[in-house]
């Protein structure tokens, strides 16, 4: 099979000559768009535009922070999306576990031991992951959403998260190399280091996710042109699992996504995000908590669209507050 290639940006990949990119035949880019809801990679925009005049299509990432609120960090995406009109491709980007990024910082600096750091619950990742995944779906319906992720991540910190991640295309990281850093051409990277049609993937790929869309198959291994000679960048290389014309087709949602087997038993108490009307006549009260006695702050009219983000002993928590469910119908 023709699998063709892309690559995926942020800001470490600076001054870059698109044109060089593409005549290596890179067919996409997937750019850091964000980080939770307070960063915004400061070369989104010019990769964006790079990309445009050079012909490759153009997509964003987006690193998921589930220590930040899902609705602020959808919203925070959706708001930069919307400034990129040849944006094909939205992805959210599962590898977070650790609940302070003050431990992190010590973690990476040696001063404190990986295993000692706070985790955050694997139920929690992965219900922040599908609020932001639902709401990026109301904002885009027509965008095609990807999850990137690793087999060992998911099994070791957000198993949770088999119960909904199939309804997408994966992105998935496995890298089948030695560490030892290789700069080449583009050429003789296609030629002799991309895995070619007879590959055994079974040696490379966990049974339980080997249905993907996107691969990341290098990690930072290859040295390649279009980045300045001086900066030795160390690029992610990716293959998208068919033809540009499958390609094509895939953005456009013309046909059937890749979806993973997880091979395992779906976990129980997983919350998923949804949609209904308010069927109380004239209003439903909306309040602080999820209790009767609560403070009363606000209502929603008769017929009102609502979106639920979560559910304690027969309440939902909406976007303005907690309302009792028995007045809400779920839209199927």
């Amino acid at each position: 099979m023709t699998r063709i290639i892309g690559i995926d940006i942020s800001r470490y990949e600076p001054d870059p000559d698109y044109q060089i990119w593409k005549d290596g035949q890179v067919e996409f880019a997937i750019a850091k768009s964000s980080q939770g809801d307070y960063k915004t990679d400061n070369l989104l925009f010019a990769h964006a535009e790079g990309c445009r005049k050079a012909g490759i299509t153009f997509g964003v990432y987006h690193y998921a922070d589930p220590i930040t609120n899902a609705e602020r960090q959808a919203n925070y995406i959706i708001k930069l999306v919307q400034q990129i009109p040849d944006c094909r491709l939205i992805a959210l980007d599962l590898e977070q576990w650790w609940s302070d990024w003050s431990e992190w910082s010590l973690a990476v600096k040696g001063k404190m031991p990986w295993a000692e750091m706070s985790r955050l619950s694997p139920t929690h990742i992965s219900n922040n992951a599908a609020a932001v995944m639902y709401m990026l779906e109301q904002a885009f319906p027509k965008m095609r959403l990807v999850i990137y992720t690793r087999q060992s991540y998911i099994n070791d910190y957000a198993k949770p998260c088999l119960k909904w991640i199939g309804k997408y295309p994966l992105w998935l990281a496995r890298y089948p190399y030695a560490p030892v850093v290789i700069k080449t051409d583009w050429q003789d990277f296609a030629a002799n280091w991309t895995p070619k049609g007879d590959i055994k993937w079974e040696d490379y790929w966990p049974a339980a996710l080997r249905k993907w869309a996107i691969w990341q198959f290098t990690g930072e291994k290859f040295i390649l042109p279009g980045c300045p000679e001086n900066r030795r960048v160390k690029m992610d290389v990716n293959f998208f699992n068919g033809s540009r014309e499958n390609f094509d087709k895939w953005l456009e949602k013309a046909d059937v996504d890749p979806t993973p087997d997880a091979g395992m038993d779906e976990p129980e108490n997983v919350f998923i995000p949804w949609r209904g009307v308010v069927i109380a006549w004239p209003t439903l009260n909306i309040r602080i908590a999820p209790d009767i006695n609560a403070r009363r702050i606000g209502s929603y009219y008769w017929k009102t669209n609502v979106n639920i983000w979560e559910e304690k002993n027969g309440w939902g928590r909406s976007d303005m507050g907690w309302i009792f469910l028995q007045y809400v119908k779920k839209f199927d």
